[in-house]
């Protein structure tokens, strides 16, 4: 009996792990249907990853399936619909190319069968739509963020020295996140650009809070550097416009070198939070 290999994935937009249960089930349903095995080695799946190219180096399940794949150990792959193996328009190509290459049957539960004449069209049909939903979600998801600024509401982590809050509306529904002050982190902050307008280096007043203990504000992702503060992470600290009471939209590094990337204008805008500000506009002029 010819023996099938399975994908599943969802992704990180509004989707749940039950998701990869219920792709794997219809894909298995599909496998009995057609009268292929299934080989539990030979099925893979990726948890909140994206199908986008940037996604693809996290998805270790995928990069086990195309190993998987090289090494001619299934006949059939099976999916519950093209998206799940990608949404980038150029890794979709490559899997077209490579289905045709191997003579690997492709089937999907949405009605893909590499087997039909003209399933290239549909496959090509089918990228598409998925290439135009990213883009379409992309907006809606802009727009949105932009939509809370406009509100009074803010956006992703609070920096250090505030507070993250979730405010509700008299049903109890969530309809946006605020930040407070946390006074004793904020005295710190008002310490360490006491320090640096004393001449203090990024790299002392980095020493001084890991000295106190005072936690980073984040986990380091990479547990080999610990826990303690780094010159940059000072710097990159103090040059928050919020802690002047304004937070620009589009103004983080991060924004900027993601556009630069992709070779577009990024738009800046700023919105007054004053009831943020935790030191005077000419004492920020102390980072450079």
């Amino acid at each position: 009996m010819q023996v099938a290999g399975l994908y599943a994935r969802y992704s990180i937009d509004k989707q749940k792990e039950t998701s990869i249960e219920d792709q794997l089930r219809r894909c298995r349903d599909i496998a009995v249907k057609h009268g292929y095995a299934v080989d539990e080695t030979l099925v893979f799946s990726d948890a909140a990853i994206t199908g986008k190219a940037e996604g693809i180096a996290k998805r270790l399940g995928y990069s086990a399936l195309l190993d998987a794949w090289d090494a001619h150990k299934f006949d059939v792959l099976i999916v519950d619909e093209v998206s799940r193996l990608a949404r980038d328009g150029g890794e979709l190509n490559a899997l077209q190319e490579r289905i045709n290459r191997s003579g690997v049957r492709f089937i999907s539960a949405d009605g893909q069968d590499s087997r039909h004449d003209g399933w290239e069209l549909v496959y090509d049909i089918k990228g598409a739509i998925g290439k135009a939903y990213l883009k379409e979600l992309r907006h809606r998801t802009i727009r949105g963020m932009h939509g809370q600024l406009v509100r009074g509401y803010m956006l992703g982590y609070a920096p250090f020295g505030y507070d993250s809050v979730r405010e509700r509306n008299a049903a109890g529904e969530e309809i946006g996140t605020a930040w407070r002050i946390n006074e004793e982190r904020a005295a710190l902050v008002k310490t360490m650009y006491a320090m640096r307008r004393a001449g203090k280096s990024y790299a002392a007043i980095a020493e001084w809070l890991t000295g106190k203990g005072v936690a980073i504000p984040r986990k380091p992702r990479n547990k080999e550097f610990g826990g303690f503060w780094r010159a940059t992470t000072v710097r990159q600290l103090l040059g928050n416009t919020i802690y002047k009471g304004l937070f620009i939209w589009n103004g983080s590094a991060f924004a900027r070198a993601k556009a630069k990337k992709e070779n577009r204008e990024l738009k800046t805008e700023d919105f007054k939070r004053e009831h943020l500000r935790v030191v005077d506009d000419e004492t920020m002029k102390v980072v450079k």
